[in-house]
């Protein structure tokens, strides 16, 4: 209950957006939609969500004992 929601409250949403935003680009690049830019433009920016979630995953604790 509320140990888990405490642990995954800082970086679920951050990397979970990561992944959707990834997910996107994958179904728009198998339709042909995006141009090589805007592929990029995706790819770069669920690396940066991704990468915050786990920088959030590792530094952030909401309600830890210390």
């Amino acid at each position: 209950g509320s140990r888990l929601l405490g642990a995954v409250a800082p970086h679920g949403p951050v990397e979970l957006a990561g992944f959707a935003l990834a997910g996107g680009a994958y179904l728009a690049a198998r339709a042909g939609q995006p141009g090589a830019g805007r592929l990029a433009l995706a790819a770069g920016g669920a690396v940066v969500l991704v990468a915050a979630g786990a920088a959030l995953e590792t530094y952030v604790q909401i309600g830890a004992d210390r």
